[in-house]
């Protein structure tokens, strides 16, 4: 069976490029949608982060070298 099949019940986020950084971005981050990505804030990002935590999902943790 094709792990591409699974149905994950977590929201895909990532964060956006920012050119400049002198100007204020009131969208840095994207959330997965079918379809393609739709823009969200940081609020957003925090609470769909806080959640999959609060439900058991486990952090990334980048391996130390």
């Amino acid at each position: 069976m094709s792990n591409l099949t699974a149905n994950y019940q977590c929201s895909q986020l990532r964060v956006l490029p920012i050119r400049g950084g002198k100007g204020k971005v009131a969208f840095c981050y994207a959330a997965r949608v079918p379809g393609g990505w739709a823009s969200v804030n940081h609020s957003f990002t925090e609470w769909a982060v806080g959640d999959f935590i609060y439900r058991g999902g486990q952090q990334h943790v980048a391996a130390a070298k």
